[in-house]
């Protein structure tokens, strides 16, 4: 027979395995959405076909993994907390976490290769919250994803596909001699166009 005194130890030992720090984190599927302890959760960012999916900016806090050089890395554990209480730990093989969360404060931390990183993260209604959490001694381990740096640039921007013009000189057809200058970016890159005024 179990005294009261033992049913109470195992009980609070049923809630402590309970608890969202002390389990395995979840192993995410690549660009599939996905509920954790009631939170919907994606693991993306490996293609830009992927980073340009517009589903994704619905999220509320958005977390990029990035290594030494700004290069994107992959296969982190990533734990979200608020109030000091874990709300859920997630594996993840890409370089972006999207979290649907309520507004608040919270903390994020990474764990990739032995280190960790960790950042406050603060969601707002209507706007989507994003971090950047840096692993910058990553010259051991082969960071796996190159970052497109004109398609941050691009997204930082507001821009998702197409063109956007950074400045634009136009001449007189009579300076025959003198280009047309287009600075802009695209997501092939940032570029810088001349263009001769034809009669």
């Amino acid at each position: 027979m179990i005294s009261s005194r033992h049913a109470l130890v195992f009980a609070a030992g049923l809630l402590t395995s309970s608890q969202p720090g002390f389990s395995q984190p979840a192993s995410l599927a690549m660009d599939a959405p996905v509920k954790i302890a009631g939170i919907e959760t994606v693991c993306t960012g490996v293609s830009l076909e992927a980073r340009e999916n517009p589903n994704w900016d619905a999220y509320a806090l958005k977390v990029v993994i990035a290594g030494s050089g700004g290069r994107y890395l992959g296969d982190e554990r990533i734990t979200v907390r608020q109030n000091g209480v874990d709300l859920l730990s997630a594996a993840c093989a890409g370089p972006w976490l999207l979290f649907q969360l309520r507004p608040g404060r919270y903390t994020v931390e990474a764990e990739y290769a032995g280190q960790t990183a960790y950042s406050a993260a603060y969601v707002s209604a209507g706007s989507q919250g994003r971090i950047i959490l840096r692993f910058p001694d990553t010259d051991g381990a082969a960071p796996p994803y190159a970052m497109n740096y004109s398609d941050e640039a691009a997204q930082a921007l507001g821009v998702r596909k197409g063109r956007v013009d950074v400045f634009s000189i136009t001449r007189a057809p009579q300076d025959g001699l003198v280009p047309n200058v287009r600075g802009g970016l695209d997501k092939r890159g940032a570029a810088i166009q001349l263009q001769w005024p034809t009669n």
